[in-house]
């Protein structure tokens, strides 16, 4: 018998259906064309296109560790392993001009998206997570950049009081940071280089310029557009005469050209150039200290300083962009492998590495390649590091006193002032090497807590214990961050502070972040993060009338201070509706006198007093109250029995009433509560007075844990 006819509108359901199954791409065919996408053809792409392609690559990075099939309710709980992934997000962000910029996982950026991630699933889209400029990268965009109009030598010179005024303002913004040069030599040379009218030295001209760039840029006044000069007019000298010939000065002239670009917020750039001063530094070999050690004592310390001077900044745009270093310590530098096994353990420092910010640059070296390259972190790594941080605090004194920074040197002018803004440098990385260690166990933990929480809303879920060690490096990390911000503001709001302190400024920012994220974990029941995020923001507010980066940073910190103000509102809100309830429950509702749901677990009084009274007296037009609208304690067993003034009354009331018949008559408390509660003399016990002023226990008032008291609540 023939198959009968297929309708003509089935045959069109089916056409369409064959068309739209079609084989879906793998992770690999997917991250190939996101890899398309992010092409030469991206140029031409509009900035909708250009925005999916983003947020397709972050989708794609965020989904290579994800289960593929639903996780289960034990997943939104701290894992009892105490072991944290780091987040992986590295990220194209456009810059100033446009192009696409590669950032790391260490980088803030890519700490700020994981942030926004969770503020998203705690509360939904807010100003954070909707951020216009949360794709791109701020970037200063020089003025005149194409053809710059530099005015002669001779007219940009200053007149000598004038020159010695900037180069004070570079020695303060550069305390701690770059240590090229002493003040007093820089000073020596001033007079004459500036009634000069024939340029005789090309490096010392390049030098000064550069150094003159630096100070006008962070002295209080607006010399934004001199300072542009001079510094246009230092690298064209350093371009032209140091491209071809790898020399100290060199280094130097680049290191500055680093730091000014630094300042005015062109880290990209910095981050190129200084690349050029890192491979003239290996070409003479300053990174070896056995090398350096062959010169006379002036020039071996001068190489040691410019080594010192050019870590200190890779290591800064290296961790804050999320890029690989360019310098290192091991393999013939100042830091040696003890033994054959290449651990970090194992490893003997010398030299000048008892410069406390070379030591802080080598743990964040450590960091970098054994964290955040691994992309997992651990606590026994943590502890392996923490053995270095211990050793740095031992050695600090000294480390202080090669640095510069020892409280007793008074020989120069307004020392006082450099040192306190060397050493908030030397404090904040310090701060911020341990924000970024123990940073992603205070994400794990804050991500299963926003998780835990947002199952809990649609079932029950058994409480599990929280991992102890996991905690407290989450708290480290918390407990570094208000430390940075406190060092921050106190060198901020000093009169004498250089405008511009980019060091400070990222350190400001990375700590606000941190106390920010630690808000969507509840850690401010424990920790004063609403003033401290309020700190923060003034602090940024003060820098962002100089600093375009302090004004993004501003900006950014005020939506997250926004989310975490919501996260709370909801969290107390719907704390307040689960309270709410339950007495409710027990009480009734005025306003609505239907009978309750059965509540959920979270819900339930945690204290129950089991009622009394007859059953039969109850009418059958009573409605039915929920199941926990009787009050008992935790184990079943009935609680305590209280006089009208709130003291408690013991068990066994015979016993009470041999040893004071005047007693007045009491109920019955268990013998685990006599035990603990009632004196083993029966002869020397005595009732509470009902005039007593202070009750032991009162159902009026609420008892903190952890000072001696007993929460009831």
């Amino acid at each position: 018998m023939p198959r009968p006819r297929v309708k003509d509108e089935d045959r069109r359901r089916v056409a369409r259906q064959r068309r739209s199954i079609q084989p879906r791409p793998s992770l690999t065919e997917s991250n190939a064309s996101a890899s398309l996408q992010l092409g030469p053809e991206l140029a031409e792409a509009s900035p909708d296109d250009a925005e999916i392609a983003i947020e397709s690559l972050l989708t794609l990075s965020g989904s290579r560790s994800a289960p593929k099939t639903p996780a289960p309710e034990s997943a939104y709980v701290p894992s009892t392993v105490a072991h944290a992934p780091v987040p992986k997000l590295a990220r194209l962000l456009r810059d100033g001009h446009g192009k696409f910029i590669f950032v790391g996982d260490s980088s803030n950026l890519a700490f700020l998206q994981n942030i926004r991630r969770l503020a998203r699933t705690a509360i939904g889209d807010c100003g954070l997570t909707s951020d216009p400029m949360r794709h791109a990268m701020i970037e200063a965009i020089p003025k005149d950049v194409h053809t710059p109009k530099t005015p002669s030598a001779i007219d940009l010179k200053p007149s000598k009081a004038e020159a010695e005024n900037y180069v004070g303002h570079y020695v303060l913004a550069a305390s701690g940071v770059v240590d090229l040069f002493d003040k007093s030599d820089i000073l020596q040379h001033l007079a004459s280089w500036t009634e000069e009218t024939v340029t005789t030295n090309i490096a010392t001209d390049s030098i000064f310029y550069l150094v003159l760039a630096i100070g006008a840029r962070n002295c209080l006044a607006n010399n934004d557009d001199l300072a542009e000069q001079y510094f246009n007019r230092g690298r064209e000298l350093a371009m032209s005469s140091f491209m071809d010939d790898p020399s100290v000065l060199t280094v130097q002239s680049y290191v500055l050209i680093a730091m000014y670009l630094l300042t005015v917020c062109r880290r990209n750039a910095a981050f190129m150039l200084l690349g050029i001063a890192v491979r003239a530094a290996y070409a003479l070999g300053l990174h070896r200290s056995d090398i350096s050690a062959l010169f006379e004592s002036r020039e071996r310390k001068t190489r040691e300083r410019v080594w010192k001077s050019l870590r200190v900044l890779d290591l800064f745009l290296s961790t804050s962009l999320g890029r690989p270093p360019a310098t290192s310590e091991v393999d013939g530098g100042n830091v040696a492998w003890e033994g054959k096994t290449r651990v970090y353990d194992d490893v003997r420092t010398s030299n000048m590495t008892s410069s406390a910010m070379l030591r802080i640059c080598f743990i964040f070296e450590r960091i970098l390649n054994e964290v955040y390259c691994r992309r997992e972190v651990d606590v026994q790594l943590v502890n392996s590091i923490s053995a270095q941080y211990r050793d740095w605090n031992m050695a600090l004194d000294i480390g202080l006193d090669i640095d510069g920074l020892a409280e007793e040197e008074i020989a120069i002018p307004n020392i006082g002032l450099q040192q306190t803004i060397g050493l908030a440098h030397l404090k904040g990385a310090y701060y911020w090497s341990i924000i970024l260690l123990t940073r992603p166990f205070l994400i794990f933990d804050v991500s299963a807590k926003i998780n835990k929480n947002d199952h809990r809303r649609e079932s029950v879920s058994p409480p599990t214990p929280k991992n102890t060690s996991t905690t407290t490096l989450s708290e480290a990390c918390i407990d570094a961050a208000l430390h940075s911000i406190e060092v921050a503001t106190d060198i901020v709001h000093d009169p004498g502070c250089p405008k511009r302190p980019f060091l400070v400024t990222n350190s400001i920012f990375v700590s606000a972040l941190v106390v920010g994220l630690a808000m969507f974990g509840d850690y401010d029941k424990s920790f004063p993060l609403l003033s401290s995020l309020e700190q923060a923001k003034v602090v940024l507010g003060k820098l962002a009338k100089h600093d375009p980066s302090g004004r993004r940073f501003f900006m950014i910190i005020s939506y997250l201070q926004e989310a975490a103000l919501e996260h709370i509102r909801k969290r107390d809100e719907l704390q307040t509706q689960r309270r709410r309830r339950g007495i409710e429950s027990i009480f009734g509702d005025l306003l609505n006198r239907e009978p309750l749901n059965q509540p959920t677990e979270s819900e339930k009084c945690p204290v129950e007093i089991a009622t009394t009274g007859d059953s039969s007296a109850v009418s059958a037009d009573t409605p039915e109250l929920p199941l926990n609208s009787k009050i008992e304690d935790a184990s079943g067993k009935k609680g305590p029995t209280l006089t009208t003034s709130g003291t408690l009354l013991p068990s066994n009331r015979e016993e009470v009433m041999q040893t004071d018949p005047s007693a007045p008559d009491i109920g019955g408390l268990g013998d685990d509560f006599l035990k603990e509660w009632l004196p083993t003399d029966p002869d020397n016990f005595s009732l509470p007075s009902y005039a007593e002023e202070f009750p032991l226990f009162s159902l009026m008032n609420d008892y903190t844990s952890g000072e001696g008291y007993l929460r009831l609540s």
